[in-house]
């Protein structure tokens, strides 16, 4: 009776519900497969806007690592696999919004010195081809030697953007230094802290 009773235990605690995350209202995978590689879950947080007096929560989000890191600068740097998924958790998010949020994004990673990638910028721009509705998952993620890419949903939304300084300003675009305290909340839950 114990035995079967170990068993049940363990199978409740290796269900998918127990694999997940819970962020906001969202639940994040602990880890996902890319190009055949599995990461995990590094952290999660939630993206939140201020708008006047109203705290509006944009988006749920998980970075998924080969490893565990909580140095956001080592995590730009590398040239490994990795991943953001973005969860949207308002019907008051548009693709214009998002791709002002990646430009601002760009710019803090790169201190403002965007000339040397700006192609990238605009091809990555391009790939926010519609706008996102409550539900809809995005998935950036970066494969050495293929680039960036970009799904929704699950559908690639375009060909792959190469290059490693793109890749780094990338990920900046949460992880590099800021002077927004839900941009820092949101940092500090993607490093795991």
């Amino acid at each position: 009776m114990k035995k079967i009773l170990v068993v049940l235990l363990v199978l409740l605690f290796l269900s998918p519900a127990a694999m997940a995350k819970k962020v906001g209202d969202v639940e994040v995978a602990d880890s996902i497969t890319l190009d055949g590689q599995n990461l995990v879950l590094n952290g999660a947080g939630i993206r939140i806007k201020k708008v006047a007096f109203i705290s509006l929560e944009i988006y749920s989000g998980g970075l998924y690592l080969k490893a565990k890191n909580a140095d956001a600068q080592a995590i730009m740097d590398a040239d490994a696999p990795m991943a953001i998924r973005l969860y949207i958790t308002t019907n008051k998010a548009s693709k214009e919004k998002l791709v002002d949020a990646w430009n601002e994004g760009f710019d803090r990673a790169t201190g403002g010195k965007t000339e040397s990638i700006t192609a990238e910028i605009g091809k990555f721009n391009a790939l926010f081809k519609t706008d996102p509705k409550e539900g809809d998952m995005y998935e950036i993620a970066y494969v050495p030697g293929k680039g960036i890419t970009v799904a929704m949903n699950g559908a690639s939304q375009g060909d792959a953007i190469t290059g490693l300084e793109f890749k780094k300003a990338v990920f900046g675009i949460w992880l590099a230094k800021n002077d927004d305290e839900y941009l820092n909340d949101l940092k500090a839950g993607l490093l795991g802290k």
